[in-house]
């Protein structure tokens, strides 16, 4: 719950609804059924470039936001690409921090 609430400010959408309607257009052109694709996956990716958009319109590198949170720059590095997301303690660093902005 806590961690929906989060992606959604960070993503600026419900990325719920997004995923259904991905799922509807990947339905109608494919096989491919929703279970199929990992709603992980694309949660994690666009996390990863809603912070890295955020950063950049702010004209932040990754070692200055990571000094701002106290995390590496190769963790902000991974979120950014979505390798992995962040817990919840640097998740609400990293709200904070972007809000700030």
């Amino acid at each position: 719950m806590f961690k929906d609430k989060v992606v959604n400010w960070l993503l600026g959408y419900d990325y719920k609804k997004v995923l259904e309607d991905l799922n509807k257009k990947v339905a109608s052109k494919t096989d491919v059924s929703y279970s199929e694709i990992s709603k992980n996956t694309i949660e994690k990716i666009n996390f990863g470039r809603r912070i890295k958009t955020i950063r950049k319109r702010n004209l932040m590198t990754q070692h200055q936001l990571a000094n701002l949170i106290g995390v590496s720059t190769f963790s902000i590095k991974e979120w950014e690409a979505g390798t992995v997301t962040p817990n919840e303690k640097n998740y609400i660093k990293l709200k904070n921090a972007l809000r700030e902005l």
